[in-house]
């Protein structure tokens, strides 16, 4: 197989979400990391130790931190860009779910397909004849019960297979150089 196969078991609108919410993640854990030394560096009976403290509190819960001039410029402006963050991790995790649900259909339908493929159907069986009886519980699984822990089982492996065909270099059955 063509490693373009690949192409048509891809979620590119999801990866490119998910990668923005871990980098939202990233700044979170920097934002996490400068409050943790601005704490480190007031005075433990101070009021503003005590509004970093509270601020603290939102970190630990992943929640919004109250923004107050009366913290003083600096937490002031760390409480905007932590609030800032949190809602563009919404905003994203929001956005990668639909993605992964319209595109989920997409390629389960591209890999019915590959599973009607009968090359690809012989090559799973050479590489594992225990397969043949797997594709034959994937269509019962998957019409029972569309999304169900066994049918996203048997889902993963297929693509495992599907992967590991368009990417290996041997001259196995039909795949290779």
């Amino acid at each position: 197989f063509a490693f373009e196969l690949l192409e048509q078991l891809r979620m590119p609108e999801a990866a490119g979400h998910a990668a923005s919410v871990e980098s939202c993640e990233a700044l979170l854990a920097a934002l996490a990391e400068e409050l943790r030394q601005h704490l480190r560096g007031t005075n433990p009976g101070s009021s503003e130790r005590s509004r970093a403290v509270a601020a603290r509190a939102s970190v630990v819960k992943r929640e919004p931190a109250a923004e107050s001039a009366a913290a003083g410029p600096e937490l002031a402006r760390w409480s905007r860009r932590w609030n800032e963050a949190l809602s563009r991790r919404a905003a994203e995790s929001e956005l990668l779910a639909d993605a992964v649900e319209r595109e989920e259909s997409e390629i389960q339908v591209a890999l019915g397909d590959l599973l009607r493929e009968p090359r690809f159907i012989a090559a799973m069986w050479q590489s594992n004849p225990a397969m043949e009886v797997a594709v034959a519980s994937y269509e019962r699984y998957a019409a029972a019960k569309p999304g169900g822990a066994k049918t996203r089982q048997l889902e993963r492996r297929f693509y495992a297979y599907a992967q590991r065909f368009a990417a290996k270099n041997e001259t196995n059955s039909f795949f290779g150089p």
